[in-house]
């Protein structure tokens, strides 16, 4: 884990057992936007100037990347073996010294909201990477009490109903929010089978 700022996330394992591996597919080519994608990438300001939009978003459609897996091998392109859908892996997350609003951005940025998908790894650009992340426990340590007390300020974890109940107090601001922004971020996030 690197420790650098205030939010640090290890590296995803898997259990052995706990996932199963596809059959190698050659990808897309993965290089710079196209021409074509600019649009969506720039906008035209009034005074006729490219703005960026902001960060890239990839749509969730693995079943189109399979559709057409039976590429041809060059030096463009990339060899991989994906893993199967339904596949477990875990990870940790330690963040220090976050404001309330922080930790409350943090928790909905990993958990978002029934429906909704992240994006992972080097196939994002042709619709690879989708994942659910799910919280399965809460440690919070309580830095005052720790330094005050031997072995203190560390609160037995979070688990089952009563993590499940505390984090729906922490996300209901950003899952009942109708900010115009958050709208889109949704509709990115949405994992549409149909797609």
């Amino acid at each position: 884990m690197v420790h650098a700022g205030k939010v640090s996330i290890s590296d995803a394992g898997a259990p052995r057992g706990s996932y199963e591996l596809m059959d190698n597919i050659v990808l897309d080519v993965l290089s710079n936007p196209k021409p074509e994608a600019r649009p969506a990438t720039y906008t035209i300001g009034k005074e006729r100037q490219s703005l960026v939009r902001g960060r890239k978003f990839y749509r969730h459609r693995l079943d189109s990347v399979l559709e057409r897996a039976n590429r041809k091998q060059d030096r463009h392109n990339k060899t991989v073996q994906p893993v199967a859908p339904e596949s477990v892996f875990s990870f940790e997350v330690e963040y220090n010294d976050l404001r309330q609003s922080e930790l409350r951005l943090l928790l909905y940025a990993l958990a978002l909201e029934p429906g909704l998908w992240h994006k992972a790894g080097m196939g994002k650009p042709i619709g690879m990477g989708s994942a659910q992340i799910e919280i399965v426990g809460w440690e919070r340590i309580d830095r005052e009490a720790r330094y005050r007390t031997l072995g203190g300020g560390i609160a037995p974890p979070l688990e089952g109903q009563e993590l499940t109940a505390e984090l729906e107090e922490w996300l209901r601001p950003h899952r009942e929010s109708n900010a115009a922004n958050l709208e889109d971020l949704r509709e990115l996030w949405r994992y549409d089978h149909d797609y």
